[in-house]
């Protein structure tokens, strides 16, 4: 199963705890009329906050997006349709991007890239049908008119209708004059309201999330701005182009063996004949273009393709925004689907020269890209299974937190995939009843972002206050927790005292790493029944079944509250089920329970037993232990004998 990620959890959360009208005041500050989509898209679904219905949805918004896509090529040129069918198939799997599995968010930019597609479609049908004129180019107006300025995304690429009517002018053997008046004339009404967005964006409103940079883009002399901005178009289009339809070719984007490599390879092939069958079956005389409406084809779709990669551009290096083939920049590349699309089918024409030849490019480009978007789906999976496992240890470690409290780490395992807004989410999903006057109870900052600046330093008693769009969080590094997790282990919560992060990592090369858990409040961990928070189950399913990290993270609770009983029992738990870990360190509070429980010789043979020569934390952390012992129990002979056996160095308490 594949869940939410980033944007989508905040999203959705923000629906729940506010209602969807709020959806309204949330976009304000950012892009005014998002809103309504979400507004419409959560009436449409039920109000659900279940990942299937909108992954579901998602997959249905990529489908409209591409059959409007498709349609609109039809209704531009529609002597060419096998050449239209190749960039609605390529667009279908468009490598570029490989954001769709966040579908709450990546449902709204395909539906904006759809209308924009349909608005070009009745307005040619307009101009076609002169009986319902009014219907068409009136809808085609409205839907421009919310689907370029609502998504940003795609308001370089409004400039291509001009193009397109150009074109359509073309078929009428008019004289030059009358082709422009014609085209100006149609184009007209949609100028207006894109000159009336662009003015309101540049001069009007500035987007608390993308604001306008002109001062970047224009800095320098003529020469530099023009070698500059000419340098990231030609990127750009490199990225769009050449890098999006090549990376899928790279073997390393797809798992070395097993059974999810089988089932790509699998579908690669068989996807593969089906399509050369079916395009050979289905391709017919009749529908071949004559050489001269080939011709036509050929020069206008180079053009259009050409241009709509440089236009694209507009918006996003107007907010100095990085354009890049590779997560998380490929999301702009949404803009250069149709351009890439376009002229990779240009160039399997200019290329193939008979019908087998682009029969076989088309089929391997298009079946090798459901690969790489099957692998990549996979990987969403497999993060999908890190976060919710993450997320139950979080709540296995702390049933229940003081309100007002931080939590931060520095990274996460594939960071790029993790926002200290989405996890913030669930953490006042999970812990919170309600919010009172738009503060949040609880946050979580994830350093190695642009968050680090929330934080300004770790030291005690520096207040923490982070607004985000509609709602805010006051805090104070007083009320803090530090926490770390890697996929090779349990998350983990460093203090100064009962785990400092020296007697679990090697090398301490997360920066502030120390300082931050020196700040570490273990109070704030409350194992009161009556505060015990709810997880969000109808999104992160029922409570996995109970690992060795369950058992481990309750061990920790337990000792944290001196309650050396119960870590035995979960010790003797442990063993009756034949559960174990790799890492020595997560052995600390069995351990030390045993030991405090007189216990002696069976916690100083499981700490021989978990040494290890090529571990220096875990010898750390095992002298740690047994020399507090050995000072909180200063009669006993064991402590002393361990610490011989291991060769312990002094330690100061």
């Amino acid at each position: 199963m594949i869940g939410f990620y980033l944007d989508d959890w905040y999203l959705i959360w923000f629906k729940h705890t506010f209602g969807v009208l709020d959806y309204i005041k949330y976009f304000r500050s950012d892009r005014p009329l998002m809103g309504y989509f979400f507004i419409v898209a959560n009436f449409i679904l039920g109000g659900s906050e279940k990942p299937l219905v909108w992954q579901l949805f998602g997959l249905f918004a990529h489908w409209i997006s591409v059959i409007a896509l498709w349609q609109m090529l039809n209704t531009v040129w529609p002597d060419a349709k096998r050449q239209n069918t190749w960039v609605a198939m390529l667009a279908s799997v468009f490598p570029g991007f490989t954001q769709h599995w966040g579908a709450v968010i990546s449902s709204f930019f395909y539906i904006c890239m759809a209308g924009f597609y349909f608005s070009i479609t009745m307005m040619l049908k307009a101009i076609r049908t002169p009986g319902r004129f009014c219907w068409y180019y009136g809808a085609s107006i409205i839907v421009m008119a919310y689907a370029v300025p609502a998504s940003e995304f795609f308001a370089g690429l409004e400039l291509i209708r001009v193009l397109i009517l150009w074109f359509e002018s073309q078929t009428y053997y008019i004289a030059l004059g009358e082709r422009i008046r014609k085209t100006l004339r149609y184009w007209t009404p949609y100028a207006t309201i894109y000159a009336a967005f662009l003015i309101w964006r540049v001069f009007f409103f500035q987007s608390t999330n993308h604001p306008l940079r002109l001062d970047s883009v224009l800095s320098g002399n003529i020469v530099q701005i023009i070698s500059r901005n000419v340098a990231k178009v030609y990127q750009a289009i490199i990225d769009g182009t050449l890098n999006a339809w090549t990376n899928p070719f790279n073997l390393s984007n797809y798992p070395q063996s097993g059974i999810v490599l089988c089932v790509i390879l699998t579908l690669v092939v068989l996807v593969f004949g089906l399509l050369v069958i079916w395009q050979k079956k289905t391709y017919t005389q009749a529908e071949k273009p004559s050489l001269p409406q080939l011709n036509i084809w050929r020069k206008q779709a180079l053009i259009l393709a050409l241009f709509s990669m440089i236009v694209a551009i507009i918006p996003f290096t107007s907010a100095n925004l990085t354009i890049g083939y590779l997560f998380p920049n490929d999301r702009f590349l949404l803009a250069y689907l149709m351009g890439s699309c376009l002229f990779l089918v240009w160039v399997v024409e200019a290329v193939g020269h008979n019908e087998i030849k682009s029969i076989l490019l088309v089929s391997i480009f298009v079946s090798i890209s459901l690969g790489y978007q099957i692998a990549n789906a996979n990987h969403y999976k497999n993060l999908w299974s890190i976060q919710k496992r993450f997320f139950w240890q979080i709540y296995w470690r702390m049933p229940a937190l003081k309100e007002n409290t931080t939590l931060i780490t520095y990274q996460l395992p594939d960071n790029e995939y993790w926002s200290g807004n989405a996890l913030s989410a669930q953490l006042n999903w999970t812990y919170s009843q309600y919010v009172q006057d738009r503060k949040i109870n609880f946050l979580f900052l994830l350093l190695n972002s642009g968050q680090d600046e929330i934080l300004s330093s770790l030291h005690i008693n520096q207040p923490i206050q982070y607004d985000f769009r509609t709602y805010s969080f006051s805090g104070n590094t007083n009320q803090l927790i530090y926490i770390y997790y890697t996929t090779d282990g349990c998350m983990r919560v460093f203090d100064s005292i009962v785990t400092p992060p020296s007697i679990v990592m090697d090398a301490l090369t997360i920066p502030n790493l120390e300082k931050g858990a020196k700040l570490t409040d273990l109070s704030l961990i409350l194992s009161d029944e009556t505060k015990k928070g709810t997880p969000p189950t109808h999104i992160l399913g029922d409570e996995p079944e109970h690992d060795w990290c369950y058992y481990f993270e309750k061990a920790e609770l337990a000792r944290q509250n001196k309650d050396y009983t119960k870590v035995v029992t979960l010790f003797n738990e442990i063993n009756q089920k034949g559960l174990s870990s790799n890492n020595g360190s997560e052995y600390y509070p069995f351990i030390d329970a045993l030991a405090r429980m007189g216990n002696w010789e069976e916690a100083s043979n499981e700490t021989l037993k978990r040494l290890s020569p090529s571990s220096h934390a875990l010898k750390r952390g095992l002298c740690y232990l047994w020399q507090k012992l050995a000072s909180d129990f200063p009669n006993e002979k064991i402590p002393a004998q361990v610490i011989s056996k291991i060769n312990c160095p002094k330690i100061n308490h």
